[in-house]
């Protein structure tokens, strides 16, 4: 529910936009703000027919391929560049998460969410659609499957309802 509020909220001035893009192009990819920032479009390749985000990840140097879906795919396509120039260019993180702060208290979210929120979100996301525990880590970049599980990992409440109706089906 919160993402879905962030996600209709219409900036009001560019620079909101700029920062609310690049928050939930990282809801859909995990990838931290640091490598949001780094991102190039030479680091977007496509296997099989799919689109990908090929990365090291800034924080531990260790390969992350993680799956471009079709929203974040549409936000970079927006700022497109040249294959060298970052595709977010943006200030610091400190700066961002003033930006998110204002937004989410536009759209009456009430606890404090940062770029790095978006990680859990994607991590959250991923374990309530079904995917399996190890690829989340995997795009996650995490070494440890510990981090994954029990840090970045969370259900939410709707969620918890839906797995226990299918309880009281059997």
């Amino acid at each position: 529910d919160e993402l879905r509020r962030i996600i209709a909220f219409k900036p009001v001035t560019p620079k909101q936009g700029y920062v609310l893009d690049a928050f939930v192009f990282s809801c859909f990819t995990g990838l931290s703000f640091v490598d949001v920032k780094q991102l190039r479009m030479r680091d977007i390749r496509t296997i099989g027919g799919k689109r990908w985000i090929a990365v090291f990840r800034h924080k531990t140097g260790c390969a992350v391929d993680v799956p471009l879906l079709r929203i974040p795919y549409y936000i970079i396509m927006r700022y497109s560049r040249s294959d060298d120039m970052p595709i977010f260019n943006l200030p610091s993180n400190c700066w961002c998460n003033q930006i998110i702060h204002r937004i989410t208290t536009m759209v009456g979210i009430e606890r404090k969410i940062t770029l790095h929120t978006a990680r859990h979100t994607f991590a959250t996301t991923c374990v309530e659609s079904n995917v399996n525990i190890k690829a989340t880590q995997k795009w996650l970049g995490h070494s440890n499957y510990n981090t994954t599980a029990n840090i970045y990992t969370h259900t939410s409440e709707e969620f918890e309802q839906q797995e226990l109706q299918k309880l009281n089906q059997n």
